[in-house]
């Protein structure tokens, strides 16, 4: 259950969503839900998209045959290759990070 608590803050009145109950269900399916929907699907969506403007590269006739047009969708494909990695690499250990410190915090809060 998610609910808005009422606090004092330097003076001001401010308003926070929190979870009622830090073990219920809901706590572990929004960190679920948070982690697919900020990194597994758009690293499938990015994966998919790439590959099927890569397929349609290389299956496209403009350059023809040459050694240059082969050399430059090489050049291209290794390219997408490395931003995806990028992507992947860089983004995996934040997550990883988000999701300890979030199970760190769930063990302190009472």
């Amino acid at each position: 259950m998610v609910s808005v608590s009422k606090f004092k803050y330097r003076g001001r009145e401010m308003e926070a969503c929190g979870f009622i109950e830090k073990d219920s269900p809901s706590w572990a399916a929004f960190h679920i839900a948070f982690f697919l929907s900020s990194y597994v699907v758009p690293l499938i969506l990015i994966s998919v998209l790439y590959v099927w403007m890569l397929s349609r590269l290389w299956r496209s006739s403009v350059g023809g045959r040459s050694a240059e047009s082969k050399k430059g969708k090489k050049r291209v494909t290794r390219l997408v290759v490395i931003v995806v990695a990028a992507f992947a690499s860089l983004w995996f250990p934040i997550q990883v990070s988000n999701g300890c410190g979030r199970a760190r915090l769930k063990l302190l809060l009472p």
